[in-house]
């Protein structure tokens, strides 16, 4: 009697032993599944800003790009080999494999960021001396007000629609400021000069007297003493 109790509680340790395997594999696989998930989001995030920033990014930058994702793509490719092999301790690798990602993406939100300051910087001077202007005081709050949104828009990567209304606010400022872009050199740098208060008598040809009355600037300008102290 007592070698069958033996028997029977050893078959019971070897079921309860298989029952605990199978539910630290379950744990396992579910981190797993959880470190996947995180991934899969994140890389769709940064090929989507990458498939619509590549054709404005240098050789070298394409190329160092192209290598971190094929990087991701072997190491993820050999996590799942062994999980096929049955080794479904792979949220540690997979953890490391998410350090590669989080890498890229903040690398990709630089790269964003650089473009985006790329496309305004022509507009800041622009911008400043259309609120010189009278006829462009009308449009000095949609402006700010555009340019703000742009800044914005560089905070995360860009997705299709996030791309689709940069450009569109960007082609609104540029409609806003399309006569401001027509003025001549001459006259931007005057203007530079009127808003940093060191315009002078001789900075104010007959072009720029005759052009300043013709845009109604005439009555706005100020000309002080230099107060030397």
């Amino acid at each position: 009697m007592l070698p069958d109790v033996v028997r029977e509680t050893q078959v019971e340790l070897d079921k309860y032993e298989v029952a605990l395997t199978q539910q630290n594999q379950i744990q396992h696989i579910q981190d797993t599944l959880s470190e996947l998930i995180a991934i899969q989001k994140q890389c769709s995030r940064v090929i989507v800003a990458y498939d619509l920033l590549k054709p404005h990014l240098g050789s070298v930058e394409q190329e160092a790009i192209f290598n971190s994702i094929e990087g991701i793509h072997s190491r993820l490719n050999n996590s799942r080999t062994d999980f096929i092999d049955g080794t479904y301790r792979q949220a540690q690798m997979l953890g490391n494999i998410k350090h590669s990602v989080n890498s890229l993406h903040s690398n990709m939100e630089k790269l964003w960021m650089l473009y985006v300051q790329d496309k305004i910087r022509p507009f800041d001077e622009l911008t400043r001396i259309a609120k010189t202007l009278p006829q462009m005081r009308q449009y000095t709050s949609q402006l700010d007000t555009l340019i703000t949104e742009l800044n914005i828009t560089a905070k995360s990567l860009p997705n299709v629609r996030i791309w689709g209304d940069f450009h569109a606010k960007l082609n609104q400022v540029a409609s806003l400021l399309k006569d401001i872009e027509g003025l001549s050199r001459e006259k931007r740098d005057f203007l530079n000069i009127v808003l940093s208060g060191q315009a002078s008598l001789h900075h104010i040809t007959p072009e720029i007297l005759e052009w300043c009355a013709e845009v109604g600037l005439s009555n706005s300008l100020i000309l002080r003493f230099r107060n030397d102290t």
